[in-house]
Parts: C-alpha cells; structure tokens; sequence
C-alpha cells in the first residue's frame, strides 16, 4: 500500500493549500505593502524575518546572507508548511511595531542584535506550533486501549 506522503497528487493539493494561504496572508493589514519601501503588492517575503518585500527591495536582502533575510517568491517558489507559518505569525504589522521602539541608530536595522533576538523568538515560535501539532498527531493516532 502507497503512503499518502508519496502521493503526488496530495502533495500538489497540499502546495497548493500553502500558496492559497500565503495569498490570504498577502492580504492581510501591513502585509500589502513592502515592508522597506512601502510599494505595493510585495510579491517577496523574508521568510526568516516574516515580512512580506517588494522585488528591488528583496534584491537589498539577498545581499544580507540568509542568516538575516531567507528571501522567497510569493508566485515562483514552492513553500511547505515551516515557511507559510513564519508569514504567518511574523507579518510586515508585527515587525514594524517592534522597529518602532528600537533606538535610531546608523547602519542597517536588520543586522543589529534586537533583530537577531527577533529572528530567533520567531523561529521558536514556528517550531513550537509545529512540535504541538506533530504531538497532537501522533497522540490522536495511537489508539486508546482498555484497562484490563
């Protein structure tokens, strides 16, 4: 017997579920304009960072290396579940209310320390939701046996 999880057809129905969801997302307050420049219809995203960007401005972010900015296509790439969930609880709103209390300083905001913390806290938080759901998973797969 095939396993769902090789089914090609359940894994282009699942792409696809992800990429509607990126969508939704794309909508939401803040996230329709790119989070450095303000252009609309951003169709990039720092995954790692969890703001959505404009195309120039996505081009700034590559330069950064992937440990400050994971850059993506919102049309062009494939996403899996990790990344739509970093778009997901991170967002261009969340980020900009923590930017708006960091003290003003030169150089580039994304290589400080404060974003670094951010990077990590939202990683953390992805990879927890992802550990709840894989324990509620498996807890709901095992079956409930009888005492004797």
């Amino acid at each position: 017997r095939k396993s769902c999880l090789g089914d090609p057809r359940l894994q282009e129905r699942t792409m696809l579920k992800f990429e509607a969801h990126l969508k939704h997302l794309q909508t939401q307050q803040g996230n329709g304009e790119c989070f450095d420049c303000g252009a609309g219809n951003p169709a990039w995203a720092s995954v790692n960072n969890g703001v959505f960007l404009c195309i120039n401005c996505c081009g700034n972010h590559r330069r950064f290396g992937i440990n400050i900015s994971r850059i993506r296509s919102c049309t062009l790439d494939r996403w899996d579940q990790r990344d739509v969930r970093f778009m997901e609880i991170g967002g261009n709103t969340r980020l900009r209310e923590i930017w708006e209390h960091m003290p003003s300083v030169p150089g580039s905001k994304w290589q400080r320390p404060e974003m670094h913390e951010y990077r990590e806290m939202l990683r953390q938080e992805v990879d927890g939701e992802d550990h709840l759901i894989k324990s509620a998973s498996k807890v709901s797969a095992t079956p409930i046996q009888d005492e004797p």
